[in-house]
């Protein structure tokens, strides 16, 4: 790892780095050609690792007289223009360097060198920079004033020649940059390749995300509700993307380049170089998660929310393109060490002996790994903080290495009091954190930064969503297009999909694109194996529905389980989809156990909606989250067939067990039913999920399809009480159908025997079962039901009725706090981005815990506007 990553986690006042940022931080102007700003960007090796830590640190120091003091001293104005001249510089560095690559004109040794050297000052001057702006950021939402006029004030340059304005001086460099990068790094694939050009690009994206913020720390006005937001930096970005120039070469402006770099990076996923600043960081979580006593399913992934791979990879697979910790290990350190053995990146290891560190035994739960991750002054730099919480946090303080039966020494005691007081201060346990394990913080930021793009400024011209509404498949050859659409292949971004649609962020990036861009919606509903996307998804819904502590969730948002619900509702849309899906696609479904091999992905998607009810109505009466799951459901209805003995089982005892409690719910209630059409009440859920589960049965029942659904028929027979006893509730719909059923049954086994015996007689007799299946739709076409308001009974008995997802006028009123809270509590969690989590307002915050360690997973407040209906 390149840089003094030492020298900055002991910066002390009286340093020659802490004097200059006491300087540039002051009350007194610096003037643009000012001695400080050059001696203040040589210190670049130091400030690419400084960190806010909220402390009493130098920078911490630093940056609240920044923020007091950069409207009149214009001093953050006068850096934040020496950073866009560098930025600039760096441009002409990498497009110098591609092309000598290409063309051998000059010697690319050279220039590689030049870029180095440049990449290193702009990664350590942007970092510096992202940090200040921060806390002017949260300092200005905080103010009684608006907040864009405080920014704007912060970043207004007052010089001998004039004002400037440095945020859209900042703001045009930075996206000029990364047009460039996009256009660059799909023609020379290898420059990423360079670490030092890696950390740049990856510091320019966390520096963007954080001119983003001003979003995070105010309460969400949407663009529909303002005519201006107040945003200073969406603004800019929006306001210079209409405006920008198109590239003389391709002929694409620079929305189009960004929103290409982002995808590029999302489908690509590049693995940070070795002694890059990144790589390290991702093996110091890497190492963590290894000695961590963490469960994984068969399928290689972990079972507990709170760890989550950013992409799948196969348990029986190796890791190919991973970080591999022990990879030249030998040559950076003399020292013979464990895995958790990761030094600073110097070519000393570090010694932590101080008091205060903790032991470097195995029995200590923060062991020798966490050496890298602490400061040298005993106290906390913040990424350390981050992973030391979140590996407490996540299993608790008694799994310690190896058989969890460790004890903590007394300065491990004094490590987690240290960071109880931090959490306190911090409000760490205001957000639903994870501990996020990738292999390309590009990709993820990049995806994070396209998602903001997309999904804001959504009731005004959006250049960023009108670049993607053209976007084209470059697999598609000589076809009239528009002019210069963004060209991406469809088949490789269905393949990433695929290995990462597990994931919040790319499950909420999949929704945009296809609402966004008809071209990929298309391209998705004419793949032959949707369970390639259909099958991370539930997963996800699987482990979400896991029975854990009472005083836990085994899933991190309930915005997460909506936008999962959402996406299968979309796909259940296309009849073929559900056709195919009982017929057609087979699949082995490794973390649903009980699922036979080669099941049909509509009995797995069945199976595990199923299991969301269940835990729907026992725990969280979401009306939202039950009826999206009807909606599927009813969807997917017509097209059931082939249902294999387990999956026929669970949907006919979730019928029979809700109806029970629908029973004792309308007993409680006085007889009185509930509201037709209303969700929201316990009795209201109940008797919706029984019209839909009866819908289902009926269709599985159906004379076409009841000999591939036999399985079905022996449950109702096996369950006929239950079954008879509906008949006394006419708001349950006409049972005609199953009832003539029940009697056939009976007359066909009579006597009570075995379940082999009895499902034998009933295959025998499928033509006698057939005939009573078509008496019973004639009854239904003869009867009438009053109950068509709610949602089961308007799909009209046996109908092909389809339900419908549509938006809501407003969708920024759900996605942008969902995003948001993605970005802070997941994306960024294992890098060095610090958010100030008790300053956060545009999503709810947990309760504040007792436990200063734990991980907080207390039910948040969420409002109760969801963003989108099932129509």
């Amino acid at each position: 790892m390149w840089g003094d990553a030492e020298g900055a986690f002991s910066l002390r006042e009286g340093d020659s780095l802490a004097q200059l940022l006491a300087r540039v931080a002051g009350v007194k102007r610096l003037g643009y050609n000012d001695d400080v700003w050059r001696d203040l960007l040589l210190q670049y090796e130091k400030l690419v690792h400084v960190h806010n830590n909220l402390g009493q640190s130098v920078l911490s120091s630093a940056c609240k007289r920044c923020a007091q003091n950069c409207a009149s001293s214009s001093n953050l104005a006068t850096y934040a223009l020496h950073c866009a001249r560098i930025i600039r510089d760096l441009q002409v560095a990498v497009e110098s360097f591609e092309d000598s690559c290409s063309t051998s004109d000059e010697s690319p040794a050279k220039l590689r060198t030049a870029l180095i050297g440049k990449s290193r000052v702009t990664c350590g001057a942007i970092n510096l920079l992202r940090i200040l702006t921060h806390e002017v950021i949260v300092d200005a939402c905080r103010s009684e004033f608006d907040t864009s006029t405080c920014l704007v004030q912060s970043f207004t340059y007052r010089g001998k020649e004039g004002e400037q304005d440095s945020a859209y001086q900042v703001t045009a460099t930075i996206m000029h940059f990364l047009a460039a990068i996009g256009r660059i790094i799909r023609r020379q694939t290898d420059l990423l390749a360079i670490p030092e050009v890696y950390d740049v690009v990856f510091q320019v994206q966390a520096l963007l995300l954080t001119f983003l913020s001003s979003q995070l720390y105010q309460p969400l006005i949407s663009s529909s509700e303002a005519s201006k937001c107040d945003n200073l930096f969406l603004d800019l970005i929006m306001n210079h993307a209409r405006t920008g120039q198109r590239d003389e070469v391709d002929g694409t402006n620079e929305a189009a380049a960004i929103v290409s770099l982002c995808l590029h990076l999302f489908i690509t996923r590049p693995t940070p170089p070795q002694r890059s600043i990144l790589a390290h960081q991702l093996q110091l979580v890497d190492s963590i998660v290894k000695e961590l006593v963490a469960k994984k399913s068969d399928d290689g992934m972990h079972e507990s929310h709170t760890i989550v791979q950013a992409r799948y990879i196969p348990a029986d697979t190796e890791r190919r393109d991973s970080l591999r910790l022990e990879k030249n290990t030998s040559e950076q350190t003399s020292v013979k060490s464990t895995s958790l053995s990761v030094s600073l990146g110097t070519d000393d290891e570090v010694n932590l002996t101080s008091a205060g560190h903790v032991s470097r035994t195995r029995s200590s739960v923060v062991a020798h790994p966490i050496r890298s991750l602490l400061l040298l002054s005993s106290s906390f730099f913040l990424l350390p903080i981050r992973l030391v919480k979140l590996a407490l946090g996540l299993l608790g303080q008694n799994m310690a290495v190896g058989n969890g039966s460790a004890t903590l020494t007394a300065s491990d005691q004094a490590i987690l009091q240290q960071i109880s007081q931090d959490q306190r201060e911090t409000g760490w346990n205001k957000t639903s954190n994870v501990l996020w394990v990738t292999e390309s913080p590009l990709a993820d930021f990049g995806s994070a930064l396209l998602l903001l793009l997309l999904n804001n400024c959504r009731a005004a011209t959006n250049p960023f969503r009108c670049e993607v509404a053209s976007l084209k498949d470059s697999r598609m050859s000589d076809e009239v297009m528009p002019v210069n659409p963004i060209s991406i292949n469809f088949g490789d971004l269905f393949e990433t999909f695929g290995v990462t649609t597990h994931t919040e962020v790319s499950a909420l990036l999949l929704y945009t694109l296809i609402f966004a861009s008809s071209s990929f919606a298309e391209s998705v509903a004419a793949r032959i194996d949707p369970d390639r996307l259909i099958l991370p998804l539930l997963r996800s819904l699987y482990f979400s529905t896991a029975k854990d502590d009472a005083n836990k969730r085994p899933f991190r948002s309930h915005s997460q389980l909506y936008v999962i619900m959402i996406l299968l509702l979309i796909f259940s849309q296309d009849t073929s989809f559900g056709r195919n899906s009982f017929r057609r696609i087979k699949c082995h479904v490794k973390f649903y156990k009980e699922l036979p091999q080669g099941v049909s992905l509509g009995a797995a998607i069945l199976a595990v909606l199923l299991r969301t009810i269940s835990h729907g109505l026992e725990q969280l009466q979401d009306a939202f989250l039950l009826s999206n799951c009807f909606a599927v459901l009813l969807n997917l209805s017509p097209h059931i067939y082939g249902i294999d003995p387990y999956v026929a089982n669970r949907l006919v005892s979730v019928a029979a067990v809700t109806f029970k409690r629908y029973a004792v719910l309308i007993a409680e209630n006085g007889g009185q039913l509930e509201v037709e059409g209303d969700v929201s009440t316990p009795i209201g859920m109940h008797g919706e999920t029984c019209r839909t589960l009866l819908q289902l049965i009926k269709h599985s029942i159906r004379s076409k399809c009841l000999a591939k659904n036999i399985h079905v028929v022996y449950e109702i027979f096996r369950d006929q009480k239950v079954f008879s006893a509906m008949l006394q509730y006419p708001s349950l719909g006409d049972l005609a159908a199953i009832s003539a059923l029940i009697a056939t049954m009976n007359k066909i086994v009579g006597s009570s025997l075995s379940a082999r015996k009895t499902l034998k007689l009933l295959e025998e007799n499928l033509s006698e079962l057939r005939s009573c299946s078509s008496e019973g739709a004639l009854l239904r076409q003869n009867s009438h039901s009053d109950d068509s308001s709610s949602v089961a009974s308007d799909a009209s008995d046996l109908g092909n009725l389809t339900f419908q997802y549509e938006e809501e006028a407003d969708p920024e009123v759900f996605f942008l706090p969902y995003l948001w809270d993605i970005v802070v509590s997941t994306l960024t969690t294992s890098s060095s981005m610090e958010w100030r989590r008790s300053s956060i307002q545009i999503f709810a915050l947990n309760n504040d815990l007792e436990d200063g360690v734990a991980n907080s997973f207390d039910d948040v407040s969420l409002v109760e506007y969801s963003g989108h209906d099932v129509v």
